[in-house]
């Protein structure tokens, strides 16, 4: 391989022990973020969205879905739309326009972990 060659894989990966592969993924897990979240519709009709991008681990492979799972619990659903957050870290903002301009409402943040 050339020094302008770009490795796509690591093919040694799946011969690691499971223990190990688990131990990777949960370090590629993303830290908090925000998570914006677009609410559309009316009372009868609600309509979520978020630009928020859905996290490559839960492509990747089975082990990474399962690993990345045990902490994105918290999903939000709008139709067959889910929107996967970590409960205890990630905080879920609301973006919207109303009369008076922009708003923002805080939807959810875990104020424990504020101390």
């Amino acid at each position: 391989m050339t020094a302008d060659e770009a490795l796509t894989e690591f093919t040694l990966f799946p011969n690691f022990p499971m223990e190990l592969q688990i131990k990777i993924w949960k370090q590629a897990i993303p830290p908090p973020h925000l998570v914006r979240v677009n609410v559309q519709g009316d009372i009868d009709h609600i309509r979520l969205s978020t630009n928020t991008s859905v996290p490559a681990l839960l492509r990747a492979s089975k082990t990474s879905r399962d690993t990345i799972l045990r902490v994105y619990k918290t999903s939000l659903e709008s139709g067959d739309r889910k929107i996967r957050t970590d409960g205890n870290n990630d905080i879920l903002v609301h973006f919207g326009k109303g009369l008076g301009g922009y708003y923002t409402n805080v939807l959810w943040v875990d104020y424990q972990k504020m101390d």
